[in-house]
């Protein structure tokens, strides 16, 4: 990917901020804009892959509505754009020695759950969501962080610890 103008600010995954200082709400807005078009294809193509995952995003969608929540950063910043792009992470990442957490096999409601328990357990803020990329290594930061590896798109880029913590504590 060619970043040469497209206003990517450097060290991306940094906790400062103030003029001309990288942040990572925005590098991440950046990149999300630029990979709209990639990531609803790379979403429909799951829908194509796994036969429970369009069922499984309708229960994740329901399930953000039950507890208030939405893709606004004004509604906590995950909402069924972000659930879908981590169930997508999920079949590729997420589970023990970054093994594919979620299966094929499994069905709507399974996935449905297996998302749910693997938000109860694991601390993203401790422990990132790294999906293609081996030997990450970033500075501590307080906030979700589920990185794609073909974007670098943190996808829960809008979350706050605040909504982090209503998403982990609301199941």
């Amino acid at each position: 990917m060619n970043i040469q103008g497209c206003c990517i600010r450097k060290e991306a995954l940094v906790n400062t901020t103030g003029p001309g200082q990288a942040t990572p709400r925005y590098n991440s807005a950046i990149l999300a804009d630029i990979n709209t078009f990639s990531s609803l294809k790379v979403l429909h193509d799951c829908t194509l892959k796994f036969d429970g995952f369009k069922e499984a995003c309708v229960l994740g969608a329901l399930w953000l509505q039950k507890i208030g929540l939405g893709s606004s950063i004004s509604r906590g910043g995950f909402g069924v754009h972000e659930w879908s792009m981590l169930m997508m992470l999920l079949f590729s990442s997420g589970g023990s020695q970054n093994r594919p957490l979620l299966s094929a096999n499994l069905t709507s409601l399974q996935l449905f759950k297996a998302t749910l328990q693997f938000l109860a357990k694991r601390d993203l803020t401790k422990q990132y969501l790294v999906a293609g990329i081996e030997n990450f290594v970033s500075k501590k930061v307080d906030f979700p962080v589920a990185l794609e590896a073909e974007t670098g798109l943190n996808i829960l880029f809008k979350m706050s610890p605040r909504s982090y913590a209503m998403v982990r504590w609301g199941l």
